[in-house]
């Protein structure tokens, strides 16, 4: 199973945003869907970049003030002191998902193997992976967190599993809930049935 491919697990029913959207309404959206983070897309669906949650937490925004130094009685800043000094301003109170996102996040494709993609979440240290085809947006992997009902998986999995005896089932990714999940699954009978990939470097 970890050869599977990404477009038999993913999801794609996706929650998007564009760089012009306020990022009030993104963090509603988010909070509405209890997602920690989703794609930006162009007017043409194609991924231009990564909103995630704690590119809206401004309260713990780390400003670096301009480095000044003073010369012959002048005072001067070091312009790439100034530049980093109004990208993080900017940031801290961006008005735009633009403002605030990753502009050029990772992504994998719908024929990536589970194995690859789970290797890249880790090593990259992502909790969530858009997929494209053609630069197209189709759909996003994530990891495993609490509010992704692993449990009501294992107990559709397991409805599932008493129907076909040859059905098996993957969970992508790694967590703080993983070893919860996987004993879980195992009190399920679904111990060898239920493929966990964690993360493989």
């Amino acid at each position: 199973m970890r050869t599977t491919p990404v477009r038999d697990v993913m999801t794609t029913d996706v929650l998007t945003f564009k760089p012009s959207d306020s990022v009030e309404s993104a963090a509603r959206a988010l909070a509405e869907r209890r997602l920690g983070g989703a794609p930006v897309v162009d007017d043409g669906g194609r991924v231009v970049g990564l909103l995630e949650d704690d590119d809206l937490i401004l309260q713990e925004a780390r400003i670096h003030f301009p480095t000044v130094i003073s010369l012959l009685g002048a005072y001067l800043e070091l312009p790439s002191s100034l530049h980093r000094f109004e990208h993080e301003v900017r940031k801290a109170v961006g008005a735009t998902v633009a403002d605030v996102m990753d502009a050029d996040p990772p992504s994998c494709s719908e024929d990536d193997t589970l194995e690859r993609v789970a290797t890249l979440m880790h090593d990259r240290g992502l909790s969530r992976l858009p997929v494209v085809r053609d630069g197209r947006l189709v759909g996003i992997v994530a990891r495993l967190v609490p509010i992704k009902a692993h449990g009501i998986f294992l107990e559709a999995a397991r409805v599932v599993a008493a129907a076909r005896p040859d059905a098996r089932f993957a969970v992508i990714g790694d967590g703080e809930l993983r070893a919860e999940i996987e004993a879980h699954a195992r009190s399920l009978g679904l111990g060898d049935r239920v493929l966990f990939t964690g993360f493989r470097s």
